[in-house]
């Protein structure tokens, strides 16, 4: 028999967030808990990424705060990486890819698009312009972006499964942009 140590952290317990809101309320209820034995090691200038460490086993942790989930702080296992490198671009936070790909797919479904015989008006832009509009669909979702009406592009870095789940969805918006 092979002794060895064992850890008692439980941090393989906690699985990857499905990006479903149940999930992620759930995880801002355990959150509470597992922050007691994690160490804060960074905060992000932006002042809502928290970077921590496992005590035990040295998993990294993201915690971020969930705007649309009663602001409640919530963590996620992030890779490996340097804080410096970290605090200059963290990770994006499965909420705000939950929250991004739901009001997109709605947008998208809703509404109908079709392209016009025109050019879109941007300049440089070789598209064409939707119908009933001066822009093609890549920059009429960009004029709504600017003014609130659509969510932003989540920032920050994509780890695994969120970044595979986030390109397989945005693939699919990029189709439907093309009509």
């Amino acid at each position: 028999m092979k002794w060895g140590f064992v850890m008692n952290c439980g941090c393989e317990s906690y699985n990857d967030l499905t990006l479903q809101r149940n999930d992620i309320s759930k995880r801002i209820k355990e959150s509470k808990m597992q922050k007691e034995v994690f160490k804060l090691i960074a905060k992000h200038s932006n002042g809502e990424e928290k970077l921590y460490v496992c005590n035990e086993c040295n998993q990294l942790w993201q915690g971020s705060y969930a705007w649309n989930f009663g602001n409640g702080e919530y963590l996620f296992k992030i890779p490996s990486i340097e804080i410096k490198k970290w605090e200059e671009e963290h990770y994006t936070a499965p909420d705000e890819i939950l929250i991004y790909l739901a009001l997109m797919d709605r947008f998208l479904t809703e509404n109908k698009f079709v392209a016009s015989e025109e050019n879109c008006r941007r300049e440089h832009c070789n598209n064409k312009a939707v119908k009933g509009l001066n822009l093609c669909l890549e920059h009429h979702i960009e004029s709504l972006q600017y003014i609130g009406n659509l969510p932003k592009t989540p920032k920050g870095k994509l780890s695994d499964p969120y970044g595979l789940i986030y390109t397989r969805y945005k693939a699919i918006f990029d189709d439907l942009s093309c009509y």
